[in-house]
């Protein structure tokens, strides 16, 4: 088999969602590799080569873990152990939280509390989006998944399709936060360049711009909620299961702790109790809900 039709192969098993950016690394792996053969020492030449034209740490040992998922799907040995994979240096972590002033602001301008700056309104799919990144820390991916199936407006439940492999669950929806969500439905797709357009609106409407606003995303918003928090004093494994952090895939308990209850005379979706108290802890000591009552 060729590498075209070991590319080809490989692409059908890849998420649709991640599958331009993933077949592309390894497209460019293959191309770089030409004829030789896909030996252990072609694969640290690969990833020094990524190294000397000036990627990050973390986009290198990014494409060794696709490389990774092509060799074993396309049935090639993969010459690594767990461990191996390139070391990111600390100094090369750059992970920026958004400042909770500006998400304060964020929220109080899609609510209509502020004015917006510049020339776009807010409309219902900024105060729905932000609503899903300021209480649930979703990811951009995780906000493309959404659709109306996964708002259950009459118990007040949201499901969370997680990316990166962590916890898929139900969440409670807060009271104030139900009518944002259902204002805008989740009925019309979005694809994840419009959310990254929908939060740069968001930050040009507080007068966010320049260079540092640039470095911003959909994370960072994230990353903000779980500092916060933590020092809060919000239980640490009360955070990792809200925001839906990988578990084991061997706990079964996670996986069937919330489903729909079907019987002859019912059919409802109800919350585990141990997910129920999670929330409660959570939204109790949230650092962000209070901006939305």
């Amino acid at each position: 088999m060729n590498s075209q039709e070991l590319l080809s192969q490989y692409a059908e098993t890849v998420a649709p969602g991640a599958r331009k950016s993933q077949v592309a690394r390894v497209r460019a792996f293959l191309e770089w590799l030409g004829t030789r053969p896909p030996t252990a020492d072609n694969v640290r030449q690969w990833v020094e080569h990524l190294q000397k034209e000036g990627y990050a740490d973390g986009t290198v040992a990014w494409n060794f873990l696709i490389l990774g998922g092509f060799f074993r799907r396309a049935g090639l040995e993969w010459p690594f152990r767990r461990g191996e994979s390139p070391v990111i240096r600390e100094n090369q972590v750059y992970a920026p939280a958004l400042d909770t002033g500006d998400i304060k602001s964020m929220v109080e301008v899609v609510r209509g509390l502020q004015s917006p700056q510049g020339p776009v309104l807010p409309g219902a799919d900024h105060r729905a989006f932000l609503a899903l990144s300021t209480i649930w820390g979703m990811r951009r991916e995780e906000m493309r998944e959404m659709t109306p199936e996964f708002l259950d407006q009459d118990r007040r439940l949201l499901f969370v399709q997680t990316a990166k492999r962590g916890r898929q669950r139900w969440h409670m929806v807060p009271e104030s936060i139900l009518p944002y969500l259902a204002e805008w439905g989740f009925d019309r797709p979005v694809s994840l360049s419009r959310l990254t357009k929908i939060f740069n609106e968001l930050k040009s409407m507080v007068g966010f711009t320049g260079p540092l606003a640039r470095e911003v995303g959909w994370h960072s918003v994230r990353r903000s909620a779980i500092s916060a928090a933590d020092k809060a004093g919000v239980p640490r494994s009360v955070i990792i299961s809200f925001f839906r952090w990988k578990r084991s895939v061997g706990d079964m308990a996670d996986r069937y702790s919330v489903s729909r209850i079907v019987g002859r005379n019912t059919e409802v979706r109800d919350l585990d109790m141990a997910d129920r108290q999670v929330d409660e802890v959570m939204y109790a000591h949230h650092p962000f809900l209070g901006f939305w009552q």
